[in-house]
């Protein structure tokens, strides 16, 4: 897990007037989310030894996913609405934007999981 629960007001203030099922319900698909577009556990980057920038990219996707879902979160008691459902094929992927922020991290966890040759080629997503 990238952002935890006890992390997550600080990064995205509404979570704390949430429910905690759906509070956590939105925090583990955007964990979900967010490790699997790396692939896995990113390695630490040098820009980002604390994770403070994946964490803000974990709560910009859970953020997302709690909007596309309902539709709204209701700023001042932290509900979710409910929303009609959209037509198949006519939305935008709202998570583009996250793809983009997380690429430093799935280049760092690619390059850490290639595999070598004996002559010095190396081989990404060969795990």
């Amino acid at each position: 897990m990238i952002l935890s629960d006890t992390e997550l007001p600080s990064y995205f203030i509404p979570a704390t007037n949430m429910t905690e099922a759906d509070r956590m319900t939105y925090l583990a698909r955007a964990n979900a989310y967010c490790l699997g577009e790396i692939g896995g556990e990113p390695p630490i980057l040098p820009w980002d030894t604390l994770f403070v920038n994946l964490k803000g990219i974990v709560a910009a996707a859970f953020e997302i996913l709690v909007e596309g879902e309902t539709a709204e979160v209701d700023q001042v008691s932290g509900n979710v609405t409910e929303a009609a459902p959209t037509r198949p094929g006519t939305a935008p992927n709202p998570l583009k934007n996250v793809d983009k922020m997380l690429l430093p991290y799935k280049n760092a966890y690619a390059r850490e999981n290639a595999e070598v040759s004996d002559y010095g080629f190396s081989f990404l997503g060969g795990r």
